[in-house]
């Protein structure tokens, strides 16, 4: 998705698999959103999520 100044800037949820993928790449791979992030090119990415801080902090290193 194109923003109002040409940018690609991807909005998306955390999900549980892309939570696992750190300590799980074996059975899970990157995650889905590390796959997207791997495989194009974005100016930024928009990442929301509902999860505990203690959660997602893996995720965001």
């Amino acid at each position: 998705m194109r923003n109002f100044f040409g940018q690609k800037n991807p909005i998306s949820w955390i999900g549980f698999t892309d939570l696992s993928a750190p300590s799980e790449s074996e059975n899970v791979g990157l995650g889905p959103v590390a796959q997207a992030a791997k495989s194009r090119r974005f100016d930024e990415i928009v990442l929301l999520n509902n999860y505990p801080e203690k959660d997602v902090q893996k995720y965001i290193e």
